[in-house]
């Protein structure tokens, strides 16, 4: 494959994923700000299992929100 064509395909792959990054990270950045400072001031810290089990939900919600990501992006 030469150089132009495999630059072109980062470049489209970039901006194709681009878009789900930044939501991704929105999406984190906004969930898990809001669980440590509530479970923080609500149980005073958490343990492992509760860990686990944050790492569930947020990542249930990244890929609903993926999902819903690809049904409206034509």
């Amino acid at each position: 494959m030469d150089v132009v064509l495999t630059m072109w395909l980062q470049d489209r792959r970039s901006r194709a994923t681009g878009p789900i990054c930044r939501e991704t990270t929105r999406i984190i950045r906004e969930f898990s700000g809001g669980w440590y400072g509530k479970t923080l001031h609500r149980e005073g810290g958490f343990n492992s299992v509760e860990a686990a089990r944050f790492g569930h939900v947020a990542l249930k919600k990244i890929v609903d929100d993926g999902n819903r990501h690809a049904i409206l992006t034509p």
